[in-house]
């Protein structure tokens, strides 16, 4: 499993990723730079990418 969050995205949600990963097993944690909350519209190709590499190591 992954989180993916955008590096300009409200303070929040660092903390909310943070919490969420810290209570999940195996989980990997990625910050898209430029991207905001909406990062998988605005910046599907990086997300895609992301994606890919963490189905890669699944």
């Amino acid at each position: 499993m992954m989180i993916v969050l955008g590096q300009e995205s409200p303070p929040v949600i660092p903390a909310i990723a943070k919490a969420l990963a810290a209570r999940l097993p195996d989980v990997g944690r990625a910050s898209v730079p430029g991207a905001g909350h909406m990062l998988p519209i605005t910046h599907p190709r990086q997300v895609a990418e992301l994606i890919g590499l963490n189905l890669e190591r699944a």
